[in-house]
């Protein structure tokens, strides 16, 4: 609901959207309580996996909520091909229900999941938008006191009909496990190209989601994954007390997941052709990721910074060297982390607890848990399952969490000399433009010390923000290329021929004018965004 619109931070120097009300709607007492609790909800969670709010602000008595930027499709487009890749299944699931596992740990719940309100990025991350009708629910042992986020009567029917759980469509208040019900339906959609309860007569869709009886999707699509089908079965019971939570879900999705899968390779095009469109005029710099890789495995490590202005498509390109790492032949670990510009001012580690846990979705995962617990005791509890944290004794558990920074930076590197003797290591941290203190002195440690190492470090960055004052990694950075332990690696616009190679794949058959290569070019001056787009 509301208007948005694209706009520029001048203070900060970033694109943002502003959402508000259209005039004659912000007088509606309804939609204005609507608009307000999905800014207030919106502003409580903090999670990649849901958009992030900046500010709030008020102009002539309208509500403006300043908001991330994003830029991708709705999961409603994905829906036109029908049975989408296990690969493409798993990412928008693990995503979502990471997403839900936040908000349904501070008691909210979405109540509209739906395509509509997923989202791929043009960068293959998955947002769930529009909290617009979320309520907040008292869990099991929360004794706080919250004002309630929804105002719908018992009775009443809040959400999107085709998506509502059994509970949902009787009218009755809902929980946590409503939520899980929607994201079966969605998973079920994108699966078999069908939806499960599907009718022309919304009376009848809600008595066919009130029964409960859908098909198999292995017998509409033969050769669907055994354990995705009986995790969607689940979530689609009819009793909410046998549908798994958000976080079994997610850990169930990873653990299906398979090693050699790459998990963007559904969301960027789900071909061979779409792969290369997108990395034309790039070969120089697969090239130089593959030749660096290739020094790592002979225990020559180094830091590989992949540089370019917003929108040159600095990460397609490393996810496009990433997923020939994952599809070659010889096992390599690859760990991702991103960082957040919302969060740049933590201390969290965040971008490193999320490559850590990216490996332990991996080949070799066995070995991670094992070295992190033998040798990184004080990274364990910080990725580990709470089940799996209680596996050490309380004393062993208030030691790691009571870790210096320095202990971590040392522990982390013995942690990476052990596993490279096992396997040779990618790790790639996204947009390091926003990175926190505690990371750039982290990861300045590990560029240090990865020169004896089978182990290759990826980073992408804006330059222009890292030359800002006082970047907490440019210094690091200027101190490891002068010792040669680093390589810039620049992602630059795209030339005429460039974008003549890109039609001529993208749109394989077509003929098109010789001219229109030159128009393209005089429209986006070679952004790849822009081109995109």
């Amino acid at each position: 609901m509301g208007e948005v619109y694209r706009a520029l931070d001048r203070r900060l120097s970033r694109e943002v959207a502003l959402k508000a009300l259209p005039q004659q709607r912000s007088l509606d007492t309804k939609a204005s309580r609507r608009f307000e609790r999905e800014v207030n909800v919106t502003a409580s969670l903090s999670h990649p996996n849901v958009m992030a709010l900046f500010d709030v602000l008020s102009h002539e008595d309208i509500l403006v909520a300043v908001m991330e930027l994003l830029t991708g499709r709705t999961l409603e487009t994905f829906l036109e091909d029908a049975g989408s890749s296990p690969e493409f299944l798993r990412e928008v699931a693990s995503g979502v229900a990471s997403a839900l596992d936040a908000a349904h740990r501070l008691g909210i719940v979405h109540r509209d999941i739906k395509p509509a309100n997923i989202m791929i990025l043009d960068d293959n991350r998955v947002k769930v938008l529009d909290f617009g009708i979320a309520r907040r629910v008292v869990l099991p042992g929360d004794d706080r006191v919250t004002r309630p986020l929804e105002i719908t009567q018992p009775g009443i029917l809040a959400g999107t009909i085709a998506y509502m759980s059994p509970e949902q469509a009787r009218g009755e208040s809902v929980g946590p496990e409503s939520d899980i019900f929607s994201l079966g339906i969605v998973l079920y959609e994108l699966a078999t190209g069908r939806h499960p309860f599907r009718s022309e007569v919304a009376l009848e869709t809600l008595r066919l989601i009130a029964a409960g009886e859908p098909i198999a999707p292995s017998r509409l699509c033969p050769d669907f994954s055994p354990d995705l089908e009986q995790l969607i079965l689940r979530m689609l019971e009819t009793d909410p007390g046998l549908r798994p939570k958000a976080a079994d879900v997610t850990s169930r999705v990873r653990a299906t997941t398979e090693e050699a899968a790459s998990v963007h390779e559904g969301i960027s095009s789900g071909s061979r052709r779409g792969d290369d469109a997108l990395t034309v005029g790039r070969g120089r710099q697969l090239a130089e990721l593959q030749g660096a890789l290739q020094s790592a495995r002979e225990g020559r490590g180094l830091l590989v910074s992949v540089t370019g202005e917003a929108g040159m498509g600095k990460t397609t390109v490393v996810e496009q060297f990433l997923r020939e790492v994952r599809l070659g032949s010889q096992p390599c670990i690859v760990a991702k982390g991103a960082c957040s510009e919302r969060l740049a001012g933590s201390d969290g580690y965040l971008p490193i607890l999320e490559a850590l846990e990216s490996m332990l979705r991996s080949v070799g995962k066995e070995e991670v848990w094992r070295l992190l617990r033998d040798v990184a005791l004080s990274w364990f509890p910080l990725v580990a399952t709470d089940s799996a944290a209680r596996t050490l004794g309380d004393s062993q558990l208030a030691e790691a969490r009571a870790a210096s920074q320095e202990r971590r930076k040392r522990e982390l590197v013995l942690f990476f000399e052990e596993l490279t003797r096992l396997f040779p290591t990618v790790l790639f941290l996204d947009d390091l433009q926003w990175v926190d203190v505690s990371t750039a002195d982290l990861l300045s440690h590990i560029g240090r010390k990865c020169q004896s190492l089978r182990l290759l470090v990826v980073v992408s960055y804006r330059p222009s923000e890292l030359a800002m004052q006082n970047h907490p990694f440019q210094k690091a950075k200027l101190e490891l290329q002068s010792r040669g332990l680093s390589n810039e690696l620049s992602v630059d616009g795209l030339s005429t021929h460039d974008l003549d190679e890109y039609l001529r794949i993208r749109y394989a058959g077509h003929a098109f004018p010789e001219s229109l290569a030159e128009l393209v070019y005089s429209r986006t001056e070679g952004q790849p965004l822009f081109l995109v787009d």
